[in-house]
């Protein structure tokens, strides 16, 4: 602080003595003013007076010329203070009698030879006052004159301006003293109290309160320091909640760090198990030396551990589109108990593997039918239950469903016997890329991913995901969605509700006509796409790019182009704008490995009327065919239902199909003994299988007789704990399945000899 600097307090005294002493030096000097103007006043007035009496009275003395008696009145002039000279005057030069004092100082200072020059020379003086009053009734103009000294007024007022300057003085003091006091009590206090708040400050004490002044301005001055202290501390409390936040998100990131580490390490090895399985036995099918390998069983494993990758890219892709805002949720008819039917079918073969009994408990009414999204809600409770089984080695897995009217929510518990969640555990487990603990991931596996995903969709549907469980007593979780905003119809019968089995796919029986173009880049998708194609009765030209789709177009007729989207030398965007540009407009249908919705929004805006993400579902692609061309006028004849349309240029996928037929005899004789001994669960396993294969190799007709003896055994085995198919208590189902059989069993022949009949030469 600079030491020059003056205080307030003395600037302010000095500031109020000036303004005193120049105001009392005002006054002081007006009023010593005014009172030397009534001293003058006072001296001349008796003066005034006398020369009043005697010009009232000398009348009669000049007229009877009575000098003498004018002469006495001129000596009375004596006895008046601070008269210098008197006269009674006719005109300017006659004097009739006068008066002088000689003792006077000025008529000592002015005396002179003669009379007239001494009173001349006096009346010259500026302290001399000169009264001349005219004689009442004298003819002659005679005058009464008389000469006053003023001199003693000045002493009277000098005298006055002393004692007021001993006055004004005494009056500043006090006043100033008064004054500084009251300054110093109702301001400099209060700003010294405020200096030091803010010294308090200064050093960090952010809670210091500035004292209320009673002044305005200080009182608007201290509410302001004290809002301004108020705003620090809080900002100062916001700072240090900040920099627990930030120390907080740290602390996550790095776990999240290491979750995500842990995670990656986890996936590379969900990854590379499907992988090895896939790479692996497709290696050993190639292999001409691998007789003990069983071509079929090669070919599930493929097909399994693929749809295992695939469920596992597809939860990373789903929780990637949920982060991006991307994921679109449906708002459709959804039948309540068809899709639990669906679960059930899952959950039931899941657990009997484990054995564990598995069942769905509906608590009635419950809603016929609700509106929201069926595959987000069957993905949601098929990652539950599959949770629930892998984690449950003894006792049941159940899924009980009651409506909840108060709002509107249907809610799912799925409830285990497993090995249950303690508090921290259920904390994190719906935490992406989490599981209870890295001990859950070694001995059971998983990406931790499917109950992050259940919960995010399970919001996004108008409800949530929650948990109770204890360790070694199992667990349930409640899922809540949303039922829909529409009005709903209910089921109030307390029965419970039978599986029904799944309508035959009759439209894969019917033949497509058409000729279609595929744009497709990579060698393995040209062939795999076109076997799909093909079995729809429809005729199939491929091409590498989109260059070459727009060249194709140009020279052929075609009735629809499946154009991927991401190709060589032209993209499918590129190529699809081009073809609707050159009023190209049959249908143009988008094949993409990208799911996201942009991709989507992308390809329709080019021109594509419809979209297929990669890997195809085979469904979808049959549906979107059927969808866009027209069947052919006639059905298969019964050789074609049950023979496919085989390429015979295509050696190695007409080889395959070879030996699976084959291999027919040996499969349909292990099932009719199988059957005889009333094995059922070896029974289940052998048609399974068969079904499969049938379906990949394109004999529908094969694949439709299994899926009708699956339907047996599952009601079979639902029905009784042991699995056990008894003629004496499964009468009806055993004649069900012996008819089947039967079906099957000339239906392979058929096979056998269509197969003879059309590809004997081609052997």
């Amino acid at each position: 602080m600079n030491s020059n600097k003056q205080r307030l307090g003395t600037t302010f005294i000095l500031v109020i003595v000036a303004v005193l002493s120049i105001t009392m030096g005002a006054t002081t000097y007006i009023r010593y003013q005014v009172q030397h103007k009534q001293a003058v006043e006072d001296i001349t007035e008796k003066g005034r007076s006398f020369s009043t009496f005697i010009s009232l009275i000398i009348s009669d003395a000049i007229l009877s010329s009575d000098f003498l008696l004018m002469n006495q009145y001129m000596k009375e002039l004596a006895n008046v203070q601070d008269v210098v000279f008197g006269t009674i005057a006719i005109g300017d030069e006659i004097n009739l009698t006068s008066y002088l004092n000689n003792k006077n100082e000025y008529v000592k200072k002015y005396k002179s030879k003669s009379f007239s020059e001494t009173i001349k020379n006096i009346k010259n003086d500026n302290d001399i006052v000169t009264l001349e009053y005219p004689v009442v009734s004298n003819e002659n103009n005679a005058r009464v004159i008389v000469g006053i000294s003023t001199k003693r007024a000045a002493e009277i007022s000098n005298e006055y301006l002393v004692r007021q300057l001993i006055e004004s003085i005494i009056i500043m003091v006090i006043l100033s003293l008064a004054i500084y006091f009251v300054f110093r009590n109702k301001t400099l206090k209060p700003i010294r109290e405020l200096v030091t708040s803010f010294k308090k400050v200064e050093h960090g004490t952010l809670d210091s309160k500035a004292p209320v002044a009673s002044s305005k301005e200080l009182a608007e001055l201290g509410d302001s320091f004290n809002q301004m202290t108020k705003a620090l501390l809080s900002s100062q409390q916001e700072k240090v909640q900040a920099l627990a936040e930030i120390i907080s998100a740290n602390e996550q990131l790095e776990a999240a760090t290491k979750a995500k580490s842990a995670f990656l390490a986890n996936m590379s090895h969900e990854i590379r198990t499907p992988l090895t399985a896939i790479v692996g036995f497709g290696q050993a099918l190639l292999d001409e030396q691998s007789e003990s390998i069983d071509r079929d069983d090669a070919i599930y494993s493929i097909i399994r551990n693929g749809k295992h990758l695939q469920h596992i890219i597809n939860d990373i892709l789903d929780l990637s589109k949920i982060e991006a805002e991307k994921l679109e949720i449906e708002e459709l008819p959804v039948s309540l108990f068809e899709l639990l039917h669906d679960v059930s079918l899952l959950i039931e073969i899941q657990g009997r593997e484990k054995g564990l009994s598995t069942y769905i408990n509906h608590r009635y009414p419950l809603p016929k039918t609700i509106y929201s999204d069926p595959v987000r809600i069957k993905q949601i409770l098929i990652n539950l239950c599959n949770n629930a089984i892998k984690f449950t080695e003894s006792g049941s897995v159940s899924v009980d469903v009651a409506y909840d009217k108060f709002n509107n929510k249907i809610k799912f518990d799925v409830i285990d016997t497993g090995i249950g969640l303690d508090q921290e555990q259920q904390q994190k487990i719906f935490e992406a890329f989490s599981q209870a603990d890295s001990s859950t991931t070694r001995k059971y596996g998983g990406t931790g991913l499917g109950l992050s995903l259940s919960k995010q969709l399970a919001n996004m549907l108008g409800g949530d995901i929650t948990v109770e469980s204890k360790p070694g007593e199992g667990s349930k979780f409640s899922i809540s969605i949303s039922a829909g905003e529409k009005e709903l119809e209910f089921v109030h019968r307390q029965t419970a509700v039978h599986s029904v089995p799944p309508s035959k796919d009759t439209v894969s029986d019917v033949l497509l006509d058409g000729h279609v173009l595929l744009a497709e880049d990579v060698p393995d998708n040209q062939v795999l796409i076109s076997l799909y194609i093909k079995r729809m009765g429809l005729s199939v030209t491929v091409v590498n790019n989109g260059k070459e789709a727009i060249e194709a177009v140009n020279e052929n007729d075609f009735d629809l182009v499946f154009m991927d989207m991401q190709m060589p030398i032209m993209g499918g965007v590129e190529a699809v704008e081009i073809l609707r540009s050159q009023n190209f407009n049959k249908p143009i249908i988008a094949l993409t490995a990208n799911a996201m919705k942009d991709d989507k929004d992308k390809c329709l805006i080019a021109g594509c009327q419809d979209f297929l993400t990669k890997p195809i579902d085979t469904t979808n692609f049959k549906n979107l065919l059927r969808h866009y061309l027209k069947t052919k006028d006639t059905r298969l004849d019964e050789a074609k239902l049950v023979l496919p349309n085989i390429d015979v240029r295509d050696e190695e996928m007409f080889n395959l199909t070879k030996i699976f037929v084959s291999r027919l005899p040996d499969i349909i004789k292990n099932i009719n003994e199988t059957f005889d001994n009333r094995e059922l669960l070896k029974l289940k396993e052998l048609i399974h299988d068969l079904k499969g294969t049938a379906g990949s190799f394109g004999y529908p007709k094969l694949s439709s007789i299994c899926q009708d003896i699956q339907v047996e055994i599952f009601n079979t085995c639902k029905n009784s704990n042991s699995c056990e198919l008894t003629d004496s208590e499964n009468g009806e189902i055993v004649d069900s399945i012996s008819d089947l059989i039967d079906e099957l069993n000339a239906t392979i022949k058929l096979v056998l000899r269509s197969w003879d009949e059309r590809y004997s030469n081609a052997s």
